[in-house]
């Protein structure tokens, strides 16, 4: 599915890295939108705003409706404005997280619901961390929400229901959970992670 139409990905799109859909024990499918974060971070000196100019008239155009829906997963009681995602990390979270909440809304694949996860290392905390060094992913996120530190808890902490339509997870936590109920199925997979990334 796409929010914006079109054919080539990353171009007019949003896109996960990886995509399944899992029956949960009450019967309900679930679908799962990953993106892997393994050296990317977006904390600098001068965030980059994209509500500026045309592209960021475009951006809101795309999305505030979807932002604002009754459906969506954002809590507008908590981040009245959608501007305030428009910085890296968050904007492409938003994104994604919009892209599920279209999928559930649409009944794509018969799923119910539908959760983004991003696998990103533990010690990759210039992407996990909100702001550090006197220095913000998204200023007013950061001003909203000044005890939180992580994109995680500021992500959960503007969702009406977090636990389950958004997590952050490690690579090596992820592998493990599945090696452990699935050795002898996932032994090749497990063995590539370990050897290709050192979990």
């Amino acid at each position: 599915t796409s929010l914006e139409g079109g054919g080539q990905r990353g171009s007019h799109n949003t896109s996960v890295d990886a995509f399944l859909v899992a029956e949960t024990v009450d019967g309900r499918l679930r679908a799962y939108l990953f993106e892997w974060k393994y050296a990317e971070h977006y904390l600098s000196a001068r965030p980059d705003y994209k509500g500026e100019g045309r592209s960021g008239d475009t951006r809101r155009r795309r999305y505030a409706d979807l932002y604002h829906a009754s459906y969506s997963s954002f809590d507008t009681s908590v981040v009245p404005d959608m501007d305030e995602f428009l910085y890296e990390p968050f904007y492409q979270i938003m994104r994604q997280r919009l892209l599920a909440d279209r999928m559930v809304r649409q009944g794509e694949l018969g799923v119910d619901e539908a959760k983004v996860v991003i696998v990103v290392p533990e010690r990759n905390w210039p992407y996990r961390s909100v702001a550090a060094a006197g220095m913000s992913a998204s200023p007013p996120l950061a001003a909203r929400f000044p005890h939180l530190n992580t994109v995680e808890s500021v992500m959960r902490a503007a969702l009406r229901d977090p636990a389950m339509q958004f997590d952050i997870v490690a690579p090596a936590a992820m592998l493990g959970a599945v090696h452990r109920d699935h050795p002898v199925e996932t032994a090749p997979w497990a063995s590539y992670w370990r050897e290709r990334y050192g979990v």
